[in-house]
């Protein structure tokens, strides 16, 4: 018995009742590390089912994806910052401005790239991109789809319902005329966050 992700998944779920698969798990030296990667491999398939089945025609267009993430060692460290809102209560009464541009509210999640995560959030937010220089973000969401850049910010409002963003890190500026397919291909590293309503 080896302790593949599919024996790790019935564990994590709990229907693997197999004594010997827990026992492998125990004797690993790498057993919390190896946990803790099942773990969120389910949690992250939870979420896809989740996603898959409010909004199928994005999850297509996320799955389409899968073959196009890549990774160059070259490209940029990229942060999602998503602006909190404060328990201040003098922050509070200020504007929306005042309130987004103070640092302690923001929560930073660094972005891989040549992957693709779903990201789980129970309210709007303001998320803005911590990034050394300007590149493309393909979006699409129920309202329709486009480009803006990581100069960019977007307002994630729940009721809107899920929003894919897809990161590109290309040479150069991105031709107008190309679309998200034409530009993955030029692009040297590739990343897609989904953010999914509670």
């Amino acid at each position: 018995m080896t302790l593949d992700k599919l024996t790790l998944d019935e564990l994590v779920q709990g229907h693997n009742s197999d004594p010997e698969a827990w026992l492998l798990l125990l004797k690993d030296s790498e057993r919390e590390e190896i946990w803790d990667v099942a773990v969120k491999r389910r949690e992250q398939l939870n979420r896809f089912c989740i996603f898959a089945v409010k909004w199928p025609n994005l999850a297509k267009t996320y799955k389409n994806l899968h073959s196009s993430i890549k990774k160059s060692i070259n490209s940029p460290i990229l942060i999602l910052q998503e602006v909190m809102p404060s328990n201040d209560p003098l922050l509070a009464v200020l504007g929306e401005k005042e309130r987004a541009s103070t640092v302690s509210d923001l929560v930073e999640l660094d972005i891989s790239w040549g992957t693709q995560e779903i990201i789980e959030l129970d309210e709007g937010k303001l998320i803005k991109f911590s990034i050394e220089k300007d590149l493309p973000i393909y979006y699409s969401y129920s309202g329709g789809d486009g480009w803006i850049t990581t100069n960019d910010s977007w307002g994630f409002v729940p009721d809107e319902g899920a929003v894919m963003l897809t990161f590109l890190d290309i040479d150069g500026t991105r031709n107008e005329q190309d679309d998200l397919h034409i530009t993955s291909q030029k692009a040297k590293s590739i990343s897609t966050i989904v953010l999914l309503p509670k």
